[in-house]
This record gives structure tokens, sequence and C-alpha cells, in this order.
């Protein structure tokens, strides 16, 4: 979450959030840093009157981007700290220092620590509010408040990094049918529609429109900014459309309608 003078910034997992948050400080150097994406329903009160800026992806694009980026922190873990032995694992976890900062729990749990393909572990995902579905196993393991990756793991000396969503806040999707990032959509705006959504598709130019209709003059040099500025926190992978199954396609459409018809996204180019 990010506070300007001007309105509010809540980061949706995944969506571009990175990079509209390095824009905004360059943009707004006054501009504060309040949380590590916290939802709407932690806008501190003396800032709720102003606007709230989002952004959405298409859900299908999403699930690719989210199990791509969750492999590489893995490989990553087990190129640099796979070898460490149990007691040495736990001390730095102990120490605030979670090797593992950044996977997710949910990841480790629906996805067998990377272990399962694309298709199993996001039809893990999206069945997760189902009863037949793996929640209890992963509330077990999810963390009773903010900043910390596990119920068992300190907060962060060197700064959490991943959902940060806590057990109470996971929760809310039992028995719901809904997919996870319908879960995630509604869990950082809330269900109201008093929240402005750029597309990461078209995102520049959708955050220059924003900018403008608030009354903040955009010359050239802050579009050029903004259409120039880098891509931060790119997950590696290729073109959403080749990960799915006419199976798992569907399921997505089914799970994830809140999202999909909201914003009349398509499974396509």
């Amino acid at each position: 979450m990010i506070i300007t003078n001007n309105f509010v910034f809540l980061h949706l997992h995944k969506s571009g959030g990175n990079f509209v948050k390095k824009v905004i400080f360059q943009l707004f150097p006054q501009a504060q840093l309040i949380g590590h994406h916290y939802p709407i329903k932690m806008i501190p009160p003396e800032y709720q009157n102003l606007p709230v800026l989002g952004v959405v992806r298409n859900p299908w694009d999403f699930y690719v981007s989210y199990y791509a980026f969750q492999k590489s922190l893995v490989a990553k873990f087990e190129a640099e700290k796979g070898n460490l032995s149990q007691t040495e694992y736990q001390s730095l976890v102990d120490r605030g220092i979670d090797p593992r900062n950044g996977i997710d729990i949910l990841f480790d749990v629906l996805g067998n620590e990377g272990k399962l393909d694309f298709v199993q572990t996001t039809t893990n995902f999206l069945n997760l509010g189902n009863p037949a579905g793996k929640l209890d196993e992963v509330l077990e393991l999810m963390p009773p408040e903010l900043g910390r990756r596990g119920k068992s793991t300190p907060i962060q000396k060197q700064g959490f990094k991943g959902i940060n969503v806590t057990r109470d806040d996971l929760e809310k999707i039992r028995n719901t049918g809904e997919g996870f990032y319908t879960f995630l959509f509604k869990h950082i705006y809330g269900i109201e529609n008093n929240v402005h959504f750029p597309r990461m598709e078209t995102l520049r130019q959708d955050l220059i429109n924003f900018l403008q209709k608030l009354g903040i003059e955009m010359n050239q040099s802050k579009q050029e900014l903004i259409q120039n500025t880098a891509r931060e926190n790119v997950s590696n992978h290729k073109n959403y459309l080749s990960y799915y199954t006419p199976e798992l396609e569907n399921l997505v459409r089914e799970k994830d309608a809140l999202v999909i018809n909201k914003f009349d996204y398509q499974f396509s180019n």
C-alpha cells in the first residue's frame, strides 16, 4: 500500500504492482509505503477519503505468472540454500532470515514445493475454496499475522516477501467455490466499486489516464517516464495460452468468473 496526497495505491499480487510503485515514487517523492500487499480495509482512517488505485490482470495470465515466479524462487533457494542441514536452516529461520522468504506457504502445499506441474498446481489453487480442496492443510501452516511466512516463522529482519495473507484472511475462501485470483482480488480491493482499475495489459497508458483524471498535470516528461520505466519483478514464461489444457481453461473461466466478467477478459491474445 502506498499513500500519496492524491490517491492510495493497493498492490494486487503479480499484477504489475512493482512497476506502479516504482513510477509513483518517481512522480510523488513524498509518497509513503505503508505495508506489503495490504488490503483496502487497512487504509488509515485519515486517508480513506482518497481515490483508490488498483491494477487488474487477466486471470489466465495471472496463474502462469504466479507459477513461474514461485518456481524461480524455489530454484534459487535450491541452488543457494538447498544443502543446508535442518539445524542450519532452522537457525536462520529463528533469526528472522527465512531462506524460503518469498516462496508462499500456499505454493509449498498446493504445488508440493514446486514438484507439481502447472496444471496440477493451478488446479489445486482453483479448488482451494471447494469442500474437497486442500484448504485445511494450508491453513494449518498459515501465519496468524502479517509480515510472517508461516505460523512458526518470525517477522523477517531483512524485509518480508510473499503473499502476506493471514490464516483468518484465507479462511474466507472456504466453500465459496471461487478461484484464488478472485479471492485475492476481493481481499485486496473489497467488493465496492470505488476503486480505479488500470489493466495490466494496457498499464502504462491507463496509469497516465488515471492521473490525468485526478487533475494531475502529466506533461511530456512525466508521460515518457511512465512509458519508458522498465518492468519490475517479471516472471520468465511463454505466452500463457500454451500452458492450459481445455479442462483447466474452463476451470479458470468458472472459478474466476467474477473478475473475468467484470473486466470482460477472454482466453486469447
